[in-house]
């Protein structure tokens, strides 16, 4: 009953801990609020009249289309610089030789030759950089958020309106062939489809080479309207071997070739759209904010004259830079389609500067008409999402607003003398561009909204968890300890909170799963720290309740306060080695200042943390581990993490993992993501599971030594004959000498880990708090926080596994001892000196019965035994 008992509080316990992980999650890493509200053609975007090309066009909707056809090709990660050509070498500089440029020859040439139909682009992405959020932004016109990231494998469709929605709604056709996510982003959406699956990264053809299978006779068809590919290759190269592997030179020479056919294969009323969702780091993984991670490439052609002008002449380290969003509202626009609702992008406009029509317009009025349906609809959106939530920072939301007032009256007012108008136009799309900005801008930082309730509350939960874990440690060393007193107020707690739920729900409340748990959690935490701090705590000092040595306490004060430092948590793979062994050298100098440093032999990381000034380890009262063994063990469970090459970033997961052991093809989503957890949280699950053996490592290196045995009566005489018989190596049978002094044990040991690795996830949770309007947070704190409580669950999880499987053996090795009694029972000659201690003789008697190994144990193990049964 009392393993039981020490389980179930260390499970209650973790549960705390998650409660408040899970409360602050819930506060930190919030959604933005996803609008249903759809575009139509019947409904303008705002007052007014629309765009003069608009009007009386067959299939036109807020403007005239320009195109009737789309081809979309989506390279996966197709960087900004793939799409550059070789650099010339100058002279006096080594010459500029990697695998990827100038490989997208045919591209290249076509900006050459035909300036007025292509123009390349840097498209910038938003972080975070993952392919599912990349395409709700490249179909919504939305900014996903961070939290959106923990499913980028896992997708669900886009309840959002988005460009896929409005292609079909207006009866366009739409095909698509390539990564099968798309199937869960627009499920039934495709009049015609080839899905490919695309978590193996280690292979580079199957999608594409399916792809091409499938593109050419599709397009020679007819039977489309909207083409869109999504090739995979060149992102599943830059995970296999990185960006500067011959093998990415290949990949993007056969992206090229595609390139080459579609452009031949082009109608007059056809545009083409070849862009990146992402870029990729020069290891080749993504998922960040860094510059190489953000920059995608976008080339647009049009067998037709598409830009007024050839493009500006601009050095290939400055391109022409556009946000990724802003291909939404200009696709939109040019095939004749509303704006997706809940779109912020802003079009490009100089793709709107000719445009066939008998009326003499010139350029610059279709750009601001394009730019004005645009702002329209942004400025509908703000309105029903400012009615809707109340996150948009509302001084700035006025501004943009009067702002857009202002443009669309002078809008208005040219639009009736267009003639003569040129430099007020220019004024109008200035104004009109900036507004855009400007709301892009706003939402990018307001859409971080925290819920400062929540992540109060969550951390306050983790602190007083933690307070918890000293506060019972402590305790379960003291004399009148019971396990009874552990249960009682933790069962009473729980019952309330569920009978309150049971209350909440039967009243037709909808009740938060997150603010249930955390409800459970405080009404059964509550009432624990009442009785035992009324009960024991309030007896004792303070200063009791801080039994640390001091070197350790100052040394998780460092570590708790690096962790608001982004520096810190950067280089926190080379500060790991520096804390562990600092740690050590303070206690082999404490060792050696007291006299105390043993042989060579037994300097070792175990023993370490056992080297106290109480000498060697006899324990006649409770059993101890000590703090400095507990700290050494959690930061070794940190620099194995580092130092088998992980970090707490998202790009930095070996993803490889996925694929060991598998076979090619598999469809076995949750055993990759298994395996990949498995992975990156090994050594927090090994050292987790081993830490019970710190109670048992000491008497484990125990060298024999004197000690008493209690002879039966009658055998005084012989042992002053047998001196010999005196040393007794009990080492960790010591441990079953007070099997209740070592089940406390267990739970002390158990707590003091949990202390420690929940003042770690208590320092992350609050530094994001603190520092949430930090520039780093989303590259630093938040991914640091994520992986914190991540390990925190795997550790406590494992935790609880080794402590069972220590209660398990122990209580295998009590039923061993029960086997060994009953046999000398069945010997029966001298069955009574084994009840009154286990003498020399009982050796004897057992000879015939027990091999040799066990005949020394027999003599010590039974008494202890009878003793602990007593």
């Amino acid at each position: 009953m009392r393993k039981i008992s020490v389980l179930l509080f260390l499970a209650w316990v973790g549960f705390l801990f998650y409660a408040g992980i899970a409360l602050f999650t819930s506060g930190f890493l919030l959604t933005r609020l996803e609008l249903t509200n759809h575009s139509s053609c019947q409904e303008p975007p705002g007052p007014g009249s629309l765009p003069w090309g608009s009007r009386g066009e067959p299939g036109s909707c807020w403007m005239a289309s320009r195109f009737s056809r789309l081809v979309l090709v989506l390279i996966d990660a197709l960087r900004f610089d793939f799409a550059q050509p070789q650099l010339s070498h100058v002279s006096g500089e080594p010459p500029v030789s990697l695998p990827f440029l100038g490989k997208l020859a045919f591209l290249q040439r076509i900006l050459e030759i035909q300036p007025h139909h292509a123009r390349l682009y840097q498209s910038k992405v938003d972080p975070p950089t993952t392919t599912m959020q990349r395409l709700k932004a490249l179909t919504t016109g939305s900014l996903p958020t961070f939290i959106d990231a923990g499913s980028n494998f896992a997708s669900y469709a886009i309840a959002e309106d988005n460009l896929v929605k409005q292609l079909t709604s207006t009866g366009r056709r739409v095909v698509f062939m390539g990564d099968e996510t798309w199937n869960d982003l627009f499920p039934g959406a495709f009049s015609q489809a080839f899905f490919f699956p695309s978590f193996d990264v280690r292979d580079l053809h199957t999608v594409d080479n399916g792809i091409l299978e499938h593109l050419y006779p599709t397009m020679d068809s007819g039977e489309w309207d909207v083409l869109i590919t999504h090739f995979l290759g060149v992102d599943h190269c830059g995970h296999k071997h990185g960006p500067h592997h011959p093998e990415m030179a290949k990949k993007l020479s056969q992206m090229d070739q595609v390139i080459q056919g579609l452009v031949e294969r082009l109608e007059n009323d056809t545009l083409l759209v070849v862009t990146g969702d992402h870029g990729m780091t020069t290891s080749g993984n993504h998922g960040g904010d860094s510059e190489l991670e953000t920059s995608a490439a976008l080339f647009l052609y049009s067998p037709t004259a598409l830009f007024p002008s050839a493009p500006p002449e601009v050095r290939p380290e400055e391109p022409e830079v556009i946000p990724q969003i802003s291909l939404v509202p200009t696709l939109a626009l040019l095939l004749g389609l509303p704006i997706p609702f809940g779109n912020i992008g802003e079009v490009i406009a100089e793709v709107f500067s000719e445009v066939e029509d008998s009326q003499p317009h010139s350029s610059t009025l279709a750009q601001a008409s394009a730019l004005h349906l645009n702002a329209q609809q942004v400025s509908r959106f703000l309105h029903t999402y400012s009615t809707a939530a109340q996150d948009l920072q509302v001084k700035e939301l006025h501004r943009l607003q009067n702002l857009f007032s202002k443009a669309s009256a002078d809008y208005q007012r040219l639009l009736q003398s267009p003639q003569g108008a040129e430099a007020a136009l220019q004024t109008v799309i200035t104004e009109l561009q900036q507004f855009l900005r400007g709301v892009r801008a706003m939402c990018i930082e307001s859409w971080a909204r925290f819920s400062l309730v929540r992540m109060a509350g969550g951390a306050a939960l983790l602190a007083a968890t933690c307070f918890l874990c000293l506060l019972v440690s402590q305790w379960a060393t003291s004399p009148g300890f019971c396990f009874r007193p552990l249960l009682i107020p933790m069962a009473w707690g729980l019952t309330g909170a569920v009978v309150c739920a049971g209350l909440l729900a039967t009243t037709g409340l909808k009740l938060d799963s997150v603010v249930l748990g955390a409800m459970a959690a405080v009404g059964s935490l509550l009432p624990f720290l009442w009785k035992a701090w009324a009960g024991w705590g309030a007896k004792r000092p303070l200063a009791a309740l801080l039994p640390m040595p001091g070197p350790v306490l100052l040394l998780l004060l460092i570590r708790f306060a690096g962790f608001f430092s982004d520096s810190f948590v950067i280089a926190e793979a080379r500060a790991a080695p520096f804390l562990l062994i600092s740690l050590i050298l303070l206690l082999v100098a404490q060792l050696h200042w007291e006299g105390k440093l043993l042989p060579p032999k037994l300097l070792t990381i175990p023993r370490l943390g056992f080297l106290t000034p109480a000498g060697p380890p006899r324990h006649n009262g409770p059993f101890t581990v000590p703090w400095q063994a507990v700290s050494a063990w959690a930061f070794m469970a940190t620099q194995t993490f580092y130092s088998t090459g992980h970090q707490p970033v998202f790009p930095a997961i070996h993803w490889h993992a996925a694929f060991v052991g598998v076979p090619e093809g598999h469809d076995f989503t949750w055993l990759s993501a298994l395996l990949v957890g498995a992975n990156t949280f090994a050594s927090h699950i090994l050292f987790a599971v081993g830490c019970p053996l710190l109670l048992l490592w000491p008497f484990l290196c125990e060298s024999q030594g004197p000690r008493k045995r209690r002879q039966p009566p009658g055998n005084e005489a012989e042992a002053r004959v047998r001196p010999e018989e005196e040393e007794e190596p009990l080492m960790e049978m010591r441990l079953r000498d007070a099997p209740h002094h070592f089940n406390a044990a267990l739970l002390q040991l158990g707590l003091k880990y949990l202390f420690v690795l929940g003042i770690q996830i208590l320092a992350c949770a609050l530094a994001a708090s603190i520092l949430r309007r930090h520039l780093m947070v989303w590259k630093v704190f938040a991914p640091k926080f994520i992986f914190e409580a991540m390990g925190f669950i795997v550790s406590s999880v494992g935790l609880c596994l080794g402590i069972a499987l220590v209660m398990r053996v122990d209580g295998a090795v009590s039923s061993w001892f029960r086997q060994l009694v009953l046999a000398q029972q069945k010997a029966g000659e001298q069955s009574s000196l084994v009840y009154t201690g286990a003498g020399s003789s009982a050796r004897e008697a057992q000879s015939h019965l027990l091999p040799p190994c066990s005949q020394d144990l027999l003599a010590s193990g039974t008494s202890l035994f009878y003793n602990s049964k007593s």
